[in-house]
């Protein structure tokens, strides 16, 4: 039989900050950037470093009146985030874990929703708001979140602002950021490219590349600072393509824009990849 041997915990709304406080209503902001957290487990002893776990979040009892004065949205119930257990201090009834997110499925806009979560959690659904799973489940959160396309959607150039004295494209720092999450960290021409825990994520540290330079935003009617057309670089691919010898470079593009391409075309970022190379001709010309 199947050992349980992985970790079930349950997020209220309410009760982040206590039944019924009047801060709950940050718990979407918590959530929605969630990276680590101590969580309290009650009569929970076999909890150990390393061990995986999925997170959900329970019906939101938060009141609607609350909820508008902050102009924040209801919780769907359903699966929010996968975690890995980095620290547990048991104790006789109420112990305390501390959980590092693996992968955040709200920030991703990819939560599986209460109908799936049911399906998948069966009788554990509702009989429990924390305790153990099968790896059978775990698996089966990811078959389902993969199975959730990411919605690339278009959105018009920006207008160049002014910075000391210079008109410049806008960069949204939050898009590159969410680039890096969808990728979960890893360099995109090569995934087994390891660098360092970046102290800002807490993750493989990786670099935010404009496949299309941010350069060449005059050529589109379409803005090219978004999530589909920034990939994630080890910082020595990412020297690569801006430093590095014509055919290398060239072949690294290749390989990018074949993985990129549909996305670019959602976003009305229609390019051939001949145009792509032309505007890496020069170092000057692709600095971004």
């Amino acid at each position: 039989m199947e050992k349980e041997n992985y970790l079930y915990l349950m997020c209220n709304p309410d009760k982040w900050f206590g039944e019924k406080h009047l801060d709950n209503y940050k718990t979407n902001d918590i959530l929605y950037n969630l990276s680590s957290h101590a969580w309290s487990v009650s009569h929970l002893k076999n909890i150990h470093i390393g061990m995986l776990g999925i997170l959900k979040v329970s019906r939101d009892d938060r009141a609607i009146d609350l909820l508008k004065k902050h102009n924040v949205a209801k919780l769907e119930s359903g699966i929010y985030a996968t975690f890995e257990v980095i620290d547990f201090i048991p104790d006789r009834i109420d112990g305390k874990v501390t959980i590092k997110i693996v992968d955040n499925f709200f920030h991703q806009n990819r939560i599986l929703n209460k109908e799936k979560t049911k399906e998948i959690l069966g009788d554990k659904y509702n009989a429990q708001s924390q305790g153990y799973i099968h790896k059978s489940i775990y698996d089966l959160v990811y078959e389902n979140v993969q199975a959730i396309t990411y919605i690339d959607l278009p959105k018009l150039r920006k207008n160049l602002i002014v910075q000391e004295a210079v008109e410049v494209y806008p960069r949204d720092e939050e898009e590159k950021r969410e680039a890096l999450i969808l990728a979960k960290y890893k360099c995109e021409l090569e995934e087994n490219h390891m660098t360092f825990t970046s102290n800002a994520t807490s993750e493989n540290y990786v670099e935010g590349h404009h496949l299309i330079p941010i350069s060449q935003y005059v050529h589109f009617d379409n803005d090219v600072d978004v999530r589909a057309n920034i990939v994630s670089l080890c910082p020595t691919c990412h020297r690569m393509l801006h430093y590095g010898e014509k055919e290398e470079v060239h072949n690294a593009l290749s390989a990018l824009y074949s993985k990129r391409i549909n996305r670019l075309k959602k976003v009305n970022l229609d390019i051939s990849l001949e145009k792509l190379h032309t505007y890496y001709k020069s170092n000057e010309v692709c600095k971004n």
